[in-house]
């Protein structure tokens, strides 16, 4: 399957108009991490994506706004797709995988200006539980469960 096939699905799975925001669509929960710590914060999303999706399949479409980072999770990775000023990745992960919390704190880090850092957009989904979720930086996440 090609990324537009996946887009296609999630465009259709949960109504999705753009891949900057989950925020304008009906429904969707907004939570505001409490801390500005990293270490709860990091906690506090890890709680949540465990609450969504438990121990089931996590999928993310992962936008890189650094082409460098093409070499990233190439265990997990399901396609890489090269556009003019990214890379669209599709990734498999669980979330005990070690890869998928490093994941998540390099994106947190990343407006906060630590180390490891991503500049990313990521969007965790998996379609059979018609869960999707964007941890958009150290302030929340958005999410839609339908």
């Amino acid at each position: 399957m090609i990324l537009e096939e996946y887009d296609n699905k999630i465009i259709k799975t949960f109504g999705v108009k753009s891949y900057l925001t989950l925020h304008n669509l009906a429904n969707v929960e907004r939570i505001s991490f409490k801390s500005n710590d990293i270490e709860e914060i990091l906690n506090e999303a890890l709680k949540l994506v465990n609450n969504l999706f438990g121990e089931n399949e996590i999928l993310a479409r992962i936008t890189f706004w650094d082409k460098n980072y093409k070499c990233l999770f190439p265990l997990n990775r399901i396609l890489l797709d090269e556009k003019e000023d990214c890379l669209i990745g599709l990734y498999r992960f669980q979330i005990s995988d070690f890869k998928f919390q490093e994941l998540i704190r390099s994106h947190l880090n990343y407006e906060k200006g630590l180390d490891p850092y991503l500049n990313i957009t990521v969007y965790f989904f998996n379609l059979d539980l018609k869960i999707i979720l964007n941890i958009y930086d150290d302030r929340g996440a958005d999410y839609l469960k339908i």
